[in-house]
């Protein structure tokens, strides 16, 4: 359809250019402008932060905690119901988006619907993640496709590809390839084939994805926008 590669930034900005009659130089501003917006974007991604109160109570009393690839059905009852009786604003004072942090953090004590209860109320791109990984380990697929498909682009999707390629580099025979950008309904069929081999080399390599994709989510909701 267009005669230039637009996946690539600068070519993009120069058909753009042809097309509505400007020049070289509006090209080359308008991709400047966008590595500047996406560089904005990325740099921010924290990757690790000291917790106070409850919640680091609460991380360090499940420290080995993994989720699941299937729903457990064992919540952690008490730590549930400190997080759930306090304000997500006290708990996670500054963060990006508390209540999908409280969300996740449920999600992964195992507390599964009242992450879920949480994540279904939550309009932004981080409330429908953590809803599509809630109905990924429901197992409910179509439905986690149905809102992979409205988190869009998000910052941690980067990060995530490559902690993904590190884990399939160290399972060579896992019979896996990733697509050059990381690609959520993909790991949704991965999931649903590890699920059906226990025990492979196909499971622990999406524990290991879930699990960074976990950290990953929770970090950049649990903290500030702004880090000092």
């Amino acid at each position: 359809m267009f005669p230039f590669d637009v996946s690539n930034v600068a070519e993009y900005f120069l058909f753009v250019s042809i097309v509505i009659g400007g020049g070289a130089e509006y090209c080359l501003l308008m991709a400047s402008v966008y590595r500047q917006e996406h560089n904005r974007r990325t740099v921010a991604l924290p990757t690790s932060h000291t917790f106070a109160g409850a919640v680091a109570e609460i991380l360090a009393q499940n420290s080995g905690a993994q989720l699941g690839l299937v729903r457990s059905g064992k919540c952690n009852r008490p730590a549930a119901q400190l997080l759930t009786s306090s304000p997500s604003t006290a708990l996670f004072p500054e963060a990006r988006n508390p209540d999908a942090a409280v969300s996740g953090l449920l999600l992964l004590l195992g507390c599964w619907d009242e992450s879920h209860g949480i994540s279904q109320d939550i309009s932004s791109s981080e409330g429908s993640y953590w809803h599509g990984i809630a109905h990924r380990i429901e197992p409910d697929s179509w439905n986690s496709g149905y809102w992979f498909r409205r988190v869009g682009a998000h910052p941690i999707l980067q990060p995530l590809h490559a902690r993904a390629a590190a884990s399939l580099q160290a399972h060579k025979d896992i019979g896996w390839q990733l697509k050059p950008a990381w690609d959520p309904f993909l790991f949704i069929e991965w999931c649903d084939e590890a699920r059906a081999k226990p025990g492979s080399v196909q499971e622990q390599a999406a524990l290991e994805i879930q699990q960074a994709e976990w950290e990953l989510l929770f970090l950049w909701c649990a903290t500030s926008a702004d880090p000092r």
